[in-house]
């Protein structure tokens, strides 16, 4: 939970469970993914990840373009997920790719991310590896 914490805070829809997008009318799920998007680089990340997902013709076609990469999805349970996720997000093949199922995805198109949110993930990311490293060395 920290992790989260250290993420987001205290926004209560940044630790709901993504569980929504699996059953969601289209209309919960446009919702869902606008309240994503509000919290920043992050949620349009989550919402690009779960989006590449969530259907079997979705699933099959990012890995297409991004080289045979599926990007990794956040996990309520795991506090590592989000660097998982990051660290296959951020991968120059995998933005590439981003960008490309983003012209192909109109819904996602308030997902993309600037140039200074690429950066911001990045940064991110670091954190989170500074935090992993001593749990990697702890787990036998």
């Amino acid at each position: 939970m920290s992790v989260q914490d250290f993420l987001f805070g205290c926004s209560e829809n940044a630790l709901n469970n993504s569980l929504v997008w699996w059953n969601a009318t289209a209309d919960e799920l446009l919702e869902e993914m606008r309240k994503w998007r509000r919290i920043g680089p992050l949620g349009k990340a989550q919402n690009i990840a779960l989006h590449t997902r969530k259907t079997p013709a979705r699933n099959k076609r990012f890995p297409e373009l991004s080289g045979g990469v599926l990007l990794k999805r956040d996990n309520s349970t795991r506090w590592n997920s989000w660097k998982n996720l990051l660290e296959s997000l951020l991968r120059q093949d995998v933005r590439n790719a981003i960008e490309i199922y983003i012209d192909e995805n109109a819904t996602l198109e308030d997902d993309r991310l600037e140039r200074q949110e690429w950066k911001l993930l990045e940064n991110i990311k670091k954190i989170l590896a500074l935090v992993m490293f001593p749990y990697r060395f702890s787990v036998h």
